[in-house]
């Protein structure tokens, strides 16, 4: 009788959970793609993530927008670049609600970033940020890109050999790291002399995957609520202790020493302080993103939001899994012969 009762509960869960989703653009009205095309699309065709989003893009050339789904969850795929503008910049403080992946104490870092948080408290972040992002802070950096471009040519003139061998997303895994090392944490490191340093290790071992991690990450997109309440960490505990270590050591180094260094926490610092503010833009350019939004330049509106050390954390740690993987599979496709 139980388990009869049980497996009433599943299947009506089932139903009122699990059917309605995809009802969800019909009822609107609006074109959609069936879910379970995309299902078939990721574990059947034997199609990467890249190529099924491209595909996307590319089979509808005449809508501007259509509905979609993320495993279960309704989203809207838009292609039009002037209606992608007025959604990010113009009109983006309609949109402050973000994917509930990270979530509860088990995630108290990552469920911090800007790209998580939600409603009022994404507001005042992203406010708060904004300035941080701006094409002169981000120039700024370019020394410390350029110092790390700079290791990385050396490392392969002094092998002195006539022809070398590279396996270049490996080399460009470590590149990318010590890039982001120096850009976001302020930390300078080579990871072509020293492979097994501290920070490249924690890189690679927050992009392994292995199955048991896509069976996590296919959990966290269809039963979000089921990992909240089993409380299964979206990343190793000792890879969020590392990035909140570093940061918090040289946050009180820097405060200490007055050191100032033009990376990602020099800004987030300077953001905390209140003095983060956006430089004026020429008149003539549009290179100006999100960081330069008027309503976010011109908002009277006084930011309420407690800058802590796990917060600057958070927007470090997003910076480096954003940039990692991503762009060391980017550089391997450039063609260097």
């Amino acid at each position: 009788m139980f388990v009869f009762i049980l497996i009433v509960i599943c299947v009506m869960y089932f139903i009122n959970r699990i059917i309605p989703p995809l009802y969800y653009w019909k009822k609107r009205g609006i074109f959609y793609v069936n879910p379970l095309i995309r299902l078939q699309q990721v574990f059947f065709n034997g199609k990467s993530f890249a190529q099924i989003i491209r595909q996307a893009y590319e089979e509808y050339p005449d809508k501007r927008y259509y509905g979609s789904y993320q495993f279960l969850k309704p989203s809207l795929f838009v292609r039009d670049l002037d209606l992608i503008k007025q959604l990010t910049v113009k009109d983006f403080d309609h949109f402050t609600d973000h994917v509930d992946i990270f979530r509860g104490d088990q995630d108290s870092i990552l469920s911090k970033n800007l790209f998580t948080m939600k409603g009022k408290e994404w507001r005042e972040l992203r406010t708060t940020l904004s300035p941080a992002f701006t094409s002169a802070k981000m120039k700024a950096m370019f020394v410390l890109i350029s110092e790390a471009a700079k290791k990385f040519a050396e490392h392969f003139q002094d092998l002195n050999e006539e022809i070398v061998e590279v396996e270049m997303k490996e080399a460009y895994s470590k590149f990318t790291n010590d890039v982001i090392a120096t850009c976001a944490f302020g930390i300078s490191c080579d990871s072509l002399k020293d492979p097994s340093n501290e920070f490249f290790s924690m890189g690679k071992l927050v992009t392994a995957t292995s199955p048991l991690r896509m069976l996590r990450a296919l959990l966290f997109g269809f039963f979000p609520k089921l990992i909240h309440l089993l409380r299964i960490p979206a990343m190793p505990e000792e890879v969020t202790s590392f990035f909140k270590r570093i940061i918090t050591d040289t946050i009180s180094f820097r405060e200490k020493e007055g050191t100032i260094r033009p990376d990602l926490i020099h800004l987030l610092m300077e953001a905390r302080k209140g003095k983060l503010s956006h430089e004026s833009q020429p008149s003539n350019t549009n290179d100006a993103g999100f960081a330069t939004v008027a309503e976010i330049r011109d908002s009277k509106s006084k930011s309420t939001l407690e800058i802590s050390d796990d917060l600057v954390t958070a927007q470090a740690l997003i910076f480096f899994l954003a940039g990692f993987e991503t762009s060391s599979s980017l550089l391997s496709f450039y063609p260097t012969s």
